[in-house]
């Protein structure tokens, strides 16, 4: 097909491209040609592997919207076709050569972070005592201590300490059960980032699938 029209997109957000469609000729059912079914395929390479694409018609336009996806092969060529369908014919009025490129992207990083300033501390100025001999003090006479008797220590209840640590444990453990949620939605977000960008875009096409059709 070296008739084929080229364009290039940008892989990192959704695109839109837009076809001029013309139905002329005679039809046993003239409301086919005023409602048709259109739809996009998009194969890689030679390949025929690729994806169906739900297309919109209004007022003679085709308007088709390709999502984006880390899936599309940079500089990789892509077929992509246009389809009606008129009951039970099958038409390919356009055809045409996409490439995917990633936009330009120009990051800085700071190399070289400024010196720290170390602050100087004065000079401390120390100064020497010579020690001076304790007089010595005659030990007093040791005193015989008489055994007391000991005291009886009688166990109260505290109701409000025990209330507080009631209270403390109940904190405690409604901590311990948000953290446990927290756990579980973390692990529900790393589960769903994990998914293939294949998956994604499948997810994607289908719920544009129906929206088009609901």
């Amino acid at each position: 097909m070296s008739d084929e029209k080229k364009i290039v997109l940008n892989m990192s957000e959704d695109n839109e491209i837009s076809f001029g469609l013309s139905i002329e000729g005679y039809s046993t059912d003239p409301s086919l040609a005023s409602s048709p079914k259109v739809r996009f395929s998009l194969l890689e390479g030679d390949e025929k592997l690729g994806f169906l694409l739900p297309a919109k018609y209004e007022q003679g336009q085709v308007s088709i919207k390709i999502p984006s996806s880390n899936m599309y092969k940079e500089g990789k060529r892509y077929s992509g076709t246009l389809e009606v369908l008129l009951g039970n014919r099958y038409f390919k009025p356009a055809e045409i050569e996409i490439e995917f490129h990633k936009p330009l992207d120009v990051k800085a990083n700071l190399v070289n972070e400024a010196a720290e300033v170390k602050s100087v501390s004065p000079t401390e100025i120390v100064v020497k005592r010579t020690p001076t001999k304790p007089i010595a003090k005659p030990s007093p006479k040791p005193q015989v201590s008489k055994p007391q008797p000991k005291p009886i220590v009688e166990k109260k209840v505290d109701v409000l300490e025990e209330l507080t640590e009631l209270l403390a444990e109940e904190e405690r453990l409604t901590k311990l059960l948000q953290e446990k949620k927290r756990i579980a939605s973390l692990k529900k977000q790393i589960q769903q980032a994990q998914k293939s960008p294949e998956d994604k875009l499948k997810e994607r096409i289908k719920k544009m699938f129906i929206e088009e059709t609901g």
